[in-house]
């Protein structure tokens, strides 16, 4: 499972769906509590965590853009809505940015990664790359809801 092109969508899949699971139930126990919306920024915060994930667990494993943008897409459109955190229309918004989203920040993070793996550079220094690519997305903050 590790080395399949699909490893970092079902780490996505995974952590949205676990973020949410608590979202729901705080919201049940607390409904008073204000979340965060899914915007830009959260989306390329988890793709980056994702991503991250998938460098330290499974070092080897490849990625396909084109098969991995319609699954981050179908991950940020039905998990939220089925939790009922958007509305269709938003669902549909949120999609078509999260397969955008994901497949940007995984397309960015290999090529750091290539960059990375042809000099002697600490195990740290993905996070500090994602950190970096992190703050980037934080300029298209509002752009989507």
């Amino acid at each position: 499972m590790r080395t399949s092109p699909f490893f970092a969508n079902v780490l996505l899949s995974a952590l949205l769906g676990i973020l949410l699971l608590v979202a729901v139930i705080a919201r049940t126990f607390a409904p008073q509590l204000l979340f965060p919306k899914l915007n830009i920024p959260a989306m390329a915060a988890l793709s980056l965590i994702t991503l991250l994930l998938r460098h330290y667990l499974a070092p080897q494993s490849s990625h396909r853009y084109s098969i991995g943008a319609l699954f981050g897409a179908l991950t940020f459109a039905i998990l939220p809505r089925s939790c009922a955190f958007l509305s269709l229309g938003d669902a549909l918004r949120t999609g078509a940015a999260g397969g955008i989203v994901f497949t940007a920040t995984a397309w960015l993070f290999a090529a750091i990664e290539q960059r990375l793996a042809d000099s002697d550079t600490s195990p740290a220094a993905p996070i500090i790359c994602a950190l970096g690519l992190y703050l980037a997305a934080q300029g298209f903050m509002g752009i989507l809801l």
